[in-house]
């Protein structure tokens, strides 16, 4: 199995895992949006809509160091992941 695989793998079997090991990873490479959104998305199988807002913030406030903003997209990511849970919540 190839890292691709196997980190989806991890995602979908063990999201609190790949939480874990994503939030080490972003702690070695805190510029790294990519790490952030999949973070975000292991979060988001967690159920966790506050750490996918604190992910965001966090992503935010690391590339302001080099005058940067996260990527559209991963500010979109990150609205349709804790939407998708609060419509998840409202139908409970």
């Amino acid at each position: 199995m190839g890292p691709v695989t196997d980190e989806a793998n991890l995602l979908s079997t063990d999201p609190h895992a790949a939480s874990e090991l994503l939030t080490k990873a972003i702690s070695l490479d805190r510029y790294n949006e990519e790490l952030y959104r999949k973070a975000m998305q292991a979060r988001h199988a967690l159920h966790d809509a506050d750490g996918i807002t604190t992910l965001l913030r966090a992503l935010t406030k690391a590339l302001k160091d080099l005058d940067a903003e996260p990527a559209d997209s991963t500010v979109d990511l990150a609205a349709q992941l804790r939407t998708s849970l609060s419509d998840h919540d409202g139908r409970n």
